[in-house]
């Protein structure tokens, strides 16, 4: 086996590990959105209420970035399912891998600091 070979059977398993993330967060992010409806029953608060809106936006923003990043993340597995022979074309690949890999990263941190955010202003309030 070369080493091109050896490059893309490493990255299979990491796409895949990213997708069953992404649905778990975007699982998350659905329970949320459900949580502050339910939170939001009845409340006539305005400083509430333009809480609730921002997290609203928050959670519909951070469900479209799941779904470029699951996108994202098909290209690549399809970039990768055929015998890549140039090198430049692994390269790109690989610093496309790398990328992903960050903006995955930050997006887990950026969503984990939501939810806490979220609990700590909505759900004390509630």
């Amino acid at each position: 086996m070369n080493t091109l070979t050896q490059k893309q059977d490493q990255l299979e398993p990491e796409y895949k590990k990213w997708e069953m993330l992404l649905n778990s967060l975007k699982h998350e992010n659905a329970f949320l959105i459900l949580k502050l409806s339910e939170v939001l029953d009845g409340k006539e608060d305005k400083e509430f209420i333009s809480k609730a809106e921002y997290f609203q936006n928050e959670f519909i923003t951070k469900d479209e970035y799941i779904k470029e990043l699951k996108n994202d993340i098909k290209v690549q597995l399809q970039l990768i399912s055929g015998s890549i022979k140039d090198e430049k074309i692994l390269k790109k690949i690989l610093m496309k891998h790398e990328k992903l890999r960050n903006e995955i990263i930050y997006f887990e941190k950026n969503f984990s600091n939501l939810k806490m955010e979220f609990d700590q202003s909505i759900l004390k309030d509630a």
